[in-house]
């Protein structure tokens, strides 16, 4: 066992306990309670609070956990209570449409399905669980962007620069903003292929840090332009009651 790694992760286990987080620990007490040298604890403190873990109270001069610590593992429990509250509303938009819906959600610069609603007809379009980055190309991954503040949204684009004119992506920047633009308007995307037609809806709580969307594929032929629409509306009518749920949670 590495014995940095060790005793960092004791303070940090220390800053989460109960006596901590009312009152905060102070350098020597941590000393104490863990029998380690002060100069040794104080230099983790410093090392923790530079990394953002770990913050100090500037007037009592107490450490405690950070917003950053206190996040960790929070991903991971949002994207559950996020599927176990839309999968029953999922699986009435498949049921109202006879067509496969999803889930999408957006994690650490990645494209994640979380949860597929197959329809049961013997044609019908094939989803897989993916985990990708495929957020200029799908209405889904769109959606996610046009979820994004102005700001978010260009740190995004220079992490994960868009393959311009590649099969399915806007030809330059101008194109993709005008899109994402024309997405925030009317709150939804649709994008026609050949074969599959894709409708992607918002699903995002801010205040709770998400950024999800809900989509339904299914075949082009034989739908009129009426019809769709019509799907477009049952789409966003799903997405909007399961953002209701979750500001309730």
């Amino acid at each position: 066992m590495i014995q940095s790694l060790e005793r960092a992760f004791k303070i940090l286990e220390l800053m989460n306990t109960l006596e901590c987080a009312q009152k905060g620990m102070g350098g020597l007490e941590i000393s104490k309670k863990l029998g380690l040298k002060h100069p040794t604890v104080h230099n983790f403190l410093k090392s923790l609070v530079e990394l953002g873990y770990i913050e100090q109270n500037p007037e009592t001069s107490k450490f405690r956990l950070a917003a950053k610590t206190r996040e960790l593992g929070m991903n991971m429990m949002l994207s559950k209570s996020l599927a176990i509250c839309a999968q029953p509303h999922l699986q009435a938009l498949t049921g109202q449409t006879d067509e496969t819906s999803i889930l999408i959600l957006l994690d650490n610069d990645l494209r994640h399905t979380i949860l597929i609603e197959e329809c049961k007809k013997p044609y019908r379009i094939a989803v897989s669980s993916t985990i990708d980055r495929n957020f200029y190309n799908t209405a889904t991954g769109r959606v996610l962007l046009a979820n994004m503040g102005d700001e978010e949204l260009s740190a995004f684009l220079r992490r994960v620069p868009p393959a311009f004119g590649d099969s399915g992506i806007p030809s330059d920047e101008i194109e993709m903003l005008k899109i994402i633009r024309d997405i925030r308007s009317r709150g939804y995307e649709c994008i026609i292929k050949k074969e599959i037609t894709v409708i992607g809806a918002p699903l995002v709580n801010r205040s709770s840090g998400l950024n999800a969307a809900i989509g339904i594929y299914f075949p082009t032929n034989g739908r009129t332009r009426e019809e769709i629409q019509e799907l477009v509306r049952k789409t966003q009518n799903t997405a909007n009651n399961i953002a209701q749920i979750i500001k309730i949670h």
